[in-house]
């Protein structure tokens, strides 16, 4: 699967061997994905490395109330990236960029 953003930089995504939840205050970014009146989170060191992350947790929050590999490919979804405030608030969290999520997703 490809990630890309809107400064068209683009990475892979986390093999078996690498894929890790990180869910722990104290980290530099957190990428966000509203779904329905819901949505998921994961925090990072890297933007990419959260972006990952999300994708896995968010696979697993939904996938039984949405086909969510059909709505990653199909670009339905988009990821918003914050630099963290270093709370556990969104509230003093800086918006980055947006993240378009498009490709297969391995799962």
């Amino acid at each position: 699967m490809s990630l890309t953003n809107e400064k068209n930089h683009t990475i892979t995504y986390l093999n078996d061997n690498e894929r890790k939840t990180i869910m722990a205050t104290g980290f530099k970014y957190c990428a966000r994905v509203t779904i329905g009146g819901g949505g998921s989170w994961a925090q990072a060191n890297t933007k990419e490395e959260a972006v990952k992350n999300l994708i896995h947790i968010a696979h697993e929050d939904w996938r039984s109330l949405l086909d969510i590999k059909k709505a990653w490919k199909a670009g339905e979804m988009r990821v918003a990236v914050f630099e963290d405030g270093g709370t556990d608030s969104w509230d003093d969290d800086t918006y980055l960029e947006t993240w378009d999520i498009n490709g297969p997703i391995d799962q």
